[in-house]
């Protein structure tokens, strides 16, 4: 345990937002990282938990009124609470392990058993934020979407046709590369070959993830026309999507999500109807699910991770892949 000057000291040189920074590069996965920096807005939010001392000077009683603070918020849902208290206990874990001279044994060892204890595992149902049920869009919906978004702005309807048919997530959508290495050749491949073979390559929350075209789609047409104009573009960044500063949009991107619901109601939805990007991978899987789609595939097409031996000893290649969203396009019929 270091003494009282010199941790006064070392808080002039080694901030709290110095630390979390430190602590967040140390996960490879953009999921983990904002799993982990939505932790620490709810411990250090002023509207929220409102801790305000140096990291060095967290006590035992601090993540106690953490933990309870979680436990009897409303505003939370279970799984949030969870998730945002693992957020801790790692964070706790690394300051223990990579400023051990800060803390003295005895105060380790207290809060150790503090941050181990499960209880946090088994918090009640009652009182917490319940989930609310997604609306998902109808087909005429997203008809009017994309028809508004074609003589509105040119990219952002792209990027909402990349959302709207092949389930994309936001971040996703962002992170697509004019040029990226071929997870299966470990070759430097282009976008215009991976779209030769219709399919797009991205990372996602969970890693590399290729995206199916249908075979009938104007999408594969529409991306090369942009990939055309794009390539013309000389800056060192490799995403497809560039904002007006010619720079990759930061994630998590406000953009997308406002676009929709700012101007929704000009679109003819009610002002209390709540657009967001997400919303287009739920209505797509929904609506893959009327055509009869066996849940497997579903999973498949969206980039889901198996969730039975089964599954996992199942292999589908590229042209499968293309062949089963081809089979299972719901707005083959449709002017998007």
């Amino acid at each position: 345990m270091i003494s009282a000057e010199e941790l006064k000291q070392t808080k002039f040189t080694l901030s709290n937002e110095k630390i979390v920074k430190d602590f967040l590069a140390t996960f490879n996965l953009e999921l983990t990282r904002r799993s982990s920096n939505s932790a620490f807005f709810h411990f250090f939010g002023q509207k929220n938990f409102g801790y305000s001392k140096h990291i060095f000077e967290i006590e035992n009683q601090d993540v106690m009124a953490f933990f309870d603070y979680l436990n009897k918020s409303k505003n939370l849902t279970l799984n949030t609470k969870k998730a945002r208290f693992s957020g801790f206990r790692k964070f706790m874990s690394y300051i223990f392990r990579k400023y051990n001279k800060f803390f003295d044994l005895e105060q380790k060892v207290d809060m150790y058993f503090l941050l181990t204890d499960d209880s946090w595992q088994t918090w009640g149902k009652i009182g917490h934020k319940k989930q609310k049920i997604k609306e998902v869009l109808k087909k005429q919906e997203i008809e009017v979407i994309c028809n508004f978004l074609k003589v509105k702005d040119n990219q952002k309807y792209l990027m909402y046709r990349i959302l709207i048919e092949t389930g994309m997530r936001k971040s996703e959508v962002l992170k697509i590369k004019i040029d990226c290495e071929d997870y299966y050749t470990n070759i430097e491949t282009s976008l215009e070959e991976y779209l030769d073979m219709n399919v797009i390559p991205t990372e996602g929350k969970t890693g590399y993830k290729e995206y199916p075209i249908p075979k009938f789609s104007e999408l594969k047409n529409l991306m090369k026309r942009h990939l055309k104009e794009r390539r013309r573009v000389n800056v060192e960044y490799r995403e497809l999507f560039l904002s007006n500063r010619r720079k990759p949009y930061f994630i998590p991107c406000a953009t997308l999500n406002e676009f929709l619901n700012k101007n929704k109601e000009i679109m003819g939805f009610s002002r209390n109807r709540s657009l967001f990007p997400h919303l287009f991978r739920h209505t797509l899987n929904t609506l893959r699910e009327e055509m009869n789609c066996p849940e497997d595939i579903r999973e498949f097409l969206v980039g889901h991770a198996p969730t039975t031996s089964n599954k996992r000893y199942t292999h589908r290649d590229r042209k499968r892949k293309v062949d089963l969203a081809t089979k299972y396009d719901p707005y083959r019929n449709i002017e998007l």
